[in-house]
């Protein structure tokens, strides 16, 4: 995953939450993503300690992201 796809999902994330955190064992944003067939998957806590997810098309970086509760 290129970083600029990263920073790109990272925004997302902060634009509706503001204030997000790495979840743990992880002490970097950076190392919250994962890859599922074809989305990327940005994982993230914020500050009421619930986990949350941004989602972005793995396949074409210009795709909007969806962003997400873990449920």
């Amino acid at each position: 995953m290129k970083k600029c796809e990263k920073k790109r999902l990272i925004d997302k994330a902060r634009k509706k939450f503001t204030r997000i955190y790495p979840c743990c064992p992880h002490e970097s944003l950076e190392d919250c993503f994962t890859r599922e067939n074809d989305q990327y998957i940005f994982w993230f806590n914020t500050d009421n300690k619930s986990t949350h997810t941004v989602m972005g098309d793995a396949s074409d970086p210009a795709e909007d992201v969806k962003v997400g509760n873990d449920t």
